[in-house]
């Protein structure tokens, strides 16, 4: 079990940053160009949910987690207030600019979850790992 952790500000900024170390952990591992699209796309929509509708544009920061143990996954956490962005209202079928939705999540990834564990939000994407994983 391989498990790395970074921690970056929630901002737009650092978007583009977390992005990279997300995908820098997924090279490790035997996935597809398209795969490794696709966990890039997922990261890119669920950290942009976090900034503007958990922390709404206030400072705050983000750690990721990657854990691979059978499956490349990505912890999200968060310490904005409580926001399921699975279940609230609005941003299941987000169609705004720079949002595709939380739909985009279940069709990237092959498991999408949340939980809230006091004080913090821990969004979790699964990618199963091919048989020739490093």
């Amino acid at each position: 079990m391989k498990n790395n952790k970074a921690e970056f500000p929630a901002s737009l900024q650092s978007l583009h940053q977390m992005v990279q170390w997300v995908r820098k952990q997924a090279e490790h591992h035997a996935f597809s160009k398209r795969e490794l699209f696709h966990i890039e796309l997922a990261t890119e929509e669920a950290i942009v949910n976090i900034i503007h509708h958990g922390y709404r544009k206030k400072e705050g920061k983000i750690q990721i987690a990657v854990v691979s143990n059978g499956v490349f996954a990505i912890e999200i956490q968060d310490e904005a207030p409580a926001f399921n962005p699975l279940t609230n209202k609005g941003l299941k079928n987000s169609s705004r600019i720079g949002g595709i939705g939380i739909p985009l999540l279940h069709q990237c990834m092959d498991e999408v979850s949340y939980q809230r564990i006091e004080p913090y939000n821990l969004l979790t994407l699964k990618k199963k790992l091919c048989a020739q994983t490093t």
